[in-house]
This record gives structure tokens, sequence and C-alpha cells, in this order.
């Protein structure tokens, strides 16, 4: 029960360090809560006329597609509206603690670009942090194309990547993962569809229901997110595969595969050559990392067929 209780405490996570509850859009529970032992170091935070405004200390010039904004360019509604303001550019109104109010925010006109929202069971994970290259954007592109080419070569169905909505309302779940692939008896059966945010605007943003499979590439701000929240989540969604890649630190790619068993997510256990068995696909993977000619990594997502039972 403790553990459900606490999967549906409403709150905004940003960079998956701060902790912002819901209810300090009230002014004494704000008071409380800014002379509390759980006010977040590292951020100023105020409160003005229902604005909880925060300023933390990331570094502008580093967010994705955000450095331009002014102070008094918000990504939300009027200055005096109620909402999360974040450095004075990213408002998340409180409409957004509801599925339904999360969808109709990400897909706005004021929706910043190169933010990446995740709404689990009443709570906002929020990230503007860019990329990591070396230990994520490098790795994405390789599983990418290796997936791609698979799928393409035996028509196996249909792989997304960046800024693919995945939504099951059943499971309070709307996120973005890294890859995202669809067989297409998964669209033949109904277990997943494509959908349009807007009826009759011939617009498919979304995927709603459950894919054959999810990637998560882990980063800085995605750890408990990726490692737990989603975990259970997606398990609770009824998504069969779901991979776990967390090339962070130096050393060998750690690299989970798991498939559903009954009551969560099974580990796939690697072979004597290391790979692990993909129910999706059929076959064998193993991620290398390597040196390459600049002293940098390259990334290799390696295959073979399943010859056993």
């Amino acid at each position: 029960m403790q553990k459900a209780d606490k999967m549906q405490r409403r709150e905004l996570v940003l960079e998956g360090q701060w902790h912002f509850p819901l209810k300090l859009f009230d002014l004494q529970a704000f008071r409380e809560w800014r002379h509390s032992r759980r006010f977040p170091e590292g951020i100023k935070a105020s409160y003005l006329e229902g604005m909880v405004y925060i300023e933390t200390d990331l570094d502008r010039s580093m967010r994705r597609g955000n450095g331009h904004k002014l102070e008094n360019e918000l990504s939300y509604g009027p200055e005096n509206e109620t909402c999360f303001c974040i450095d004075g550019w990213l408002c998340v109104p409180p409409s957004a603690f509801e599925l339904e109010g999360f969808r109709d925010w990400i897909h706005s006109a004021g929706f910043p670009h190169g933010v990446k929202a995740t709404f689990i069971g009443g709570s906002l994970e929020v990230e503007t942090s860019p990329e990591e290259l070396e230990s994520h954007a490098k790795l994405k592109v390789e599983l990418v194309g290796e997936l791609r080419r698979l799928s393409k070569r035996h028509a196996l169905g249909d792989l997304f990547c960046d800024s693919t909505t995945v939504v099951w309302p059943p499971a309070g779940l709307s996120t973005e993962p890294d890859l995202v692939f669809c067989s297409w008896e998964s669209y033949r059966s109904g277990r997943v569809r494509e959908s349009e945010r807007k009826e009759g605007s011939n617009r498919f943003v979304e995927l709603v229901g459950a894919p054959d499979l999810v990637v998560e590439v882990v980063s800085d701000s995605s750890v408990s997110k990726d490692k737990r929240r989603l975990r259970r989540t997606y398990w609770q969604t009824g998504i069969p595969e779901y991979w776990i890649v967390d090339a962070r630190g130096q050393g060998h790619v750690r690299f989970q595969l798991l498939t559903r068993g009954e009551t969560g997510y099974d580990a796939v256990a690697p072979d004597d050559a290391g790979f692990r068995l993909s129910p999706t696909f059929g076959r064998r993977f193993r991620i290398v990392r390597r040196t390459n000619p600049v002293g940098r990594y390259d990334y290799r997502l390696l295959q073979r067929k399943h010859a056993g039972p």
C-alpha cells in the first residue's frame, strides 16, 4: 500500500532531482514547504498570486533550443495565470497534472521545443538538459539504425524514435521513449494504434496502447524514471519487452533486456558470448563500445539468429 500511495503522489520532478508537490499552489502549503527539510538544495523559490517561481542553477546556454528565450517569455498562458514557472521561461500549468490536460499541454503551440515531459500516474517528469553526445546520442543512433534495418529487411513493423508519444490512460501514462517498435500484428489486433489528438485533423501524434518494445537510454536526469517508475508503468501497460541501456561512465555498456512476467519484468540472462534473446525480434543482441580514431566512443549493436527452442 505504501508503494502504491507513493506512485500516486502528484508532483513535478525537474531533471530527476528536484521535487515540487502540486499542493504548492496554496500559499500556506508553500510557506511550510519552503521552511521544511523537503525544500531542495540548489534552487530559489517564491510565491506570487498563485504562481510558484522556481530558479535553478541550470546553465541556460546548455538547454536544448531554449537559450534564446528572455525572462518574460513564458511557454504557457499569461504571466498571471497559476503555474510552476521555471527559470522564467518554462511554465507548467495545474491542468498538466491530469492526463488529458497533460496531453493538451505537450501538443499545444506553447509547449517549448526540446523539453522532454513524462506523465506517470499524476506526476510530471520534466527534462530540459541536452542529451550527452558520447553516452546517449551516438548510442541511440546505432540502435535506431540497426533495428530499422532489421525491421525493414524482414517486414516486421514500424520503428519510431524521438518525440513519439506513447499513451495508455488505464496506467496513467504519457511518455516519449527513445525508441518504440510496433509490429504489424500489434496494429491488427488493436493492441496499439496511431491516434490524432484533435479529431479530424489527420495528424497522428500519439501511439495509444502497448507497443511490442520500448527502449530507454539512461541519462543522469532519467535514472530513477527509467529504471524504476517507467519499468513499473510499462509493465502495467502490457508492453512485452523493455530495454534499458546505460552507457554512462567507462567500461562495458549496461544493457538490460526485460521481458514481461506475471508480476513485473524479468531480466533476460546473457548467453556465454554475452548475447541476450529478444522474443520480439527472435534474435539475440549484444551492445559493445569501442574507441574511435579520435579517441571518442563508437557503438555496435551486434545480433545473432536464435537457433534454440
